[in-house]
């Protein structure tokens, strides 16, 4: 198993320790909210090259944050006769491509950071459907952790029992 951190093998979604929220639901009075950087680290592949990714993304403790990076890419779901003169009718859906996470962050009363998160890396493969359609890869996990601040869990998911499929780190500290 990786050095990195403790390793996790998933089937397809992963939730491990609830994070418990009880002091902030129950209106408890604490001391002022702190912010908490979170560090998601994740492999993607691009022009055949395997590539490590890292996002990061600072939320008040508590508060939901959301990070979208990527773009809407037009794909091609019909393509019909037109009775008129301006040739075939063609009707695109856009899909998200790229890098999603939306997270909350609590800093536990033992000092460890408990993180609920929801992360999503797709990319366009290079080969395409039948259809001649592109197809879109897409890695997604749930993810509820409790962390050592400043130390990485990596979260591995396998498909295939011959090779990992998708994988990803995620770090949180809070910001002195």
């Amino acid at each position: 198993m990786n050095s990195i951190g403790r390793s996790l093998t998933l089937l397809c979604m992963l939730s491990l320790v609830a994070a418990p929220l009880a002091a902030q639901e129950s209106g408890e009075q604490r001391l002022p909210l702190k912010n908490i950087k979170v560090t998601i680290r994740y492999d993607t592949v691009a022009n055949g090259t395997r590539m490590i990714k890292t996002r990061e993304v600072v939320a008040q403790e508590g508060s939901r944050a959301r990070l979208l990076i990527g773009s809407r890419v037009p794909i091609v779901t019909t393509e019909a006769a037109s009775d008129d003169e301006d040739g075939p009718v063609t009707v695109y859906t856009y899909q998200n491509i790229g890098f999603s996470a939306e997270l909350r962050a609590m800093v536990l009363s033992n000092g460890k950071i408990s993180v609920e998160a929801q992360i999503e890396s797709s990319q366009i493969s290079p080969e395409t459907a039948s259809s001649g359609h592109p197809v879109i890869l897409t890695y997604q996990q749930q993810v509820q952790v409790v962390l050592d601040e400043g130390k990485p869990m990596h979260v591995t998911r396998v498909e295939d029992p011959e090779r990992v499929t998708g994988h990803f780190e995620i770090i949180a500290a809070i910001v002195k």
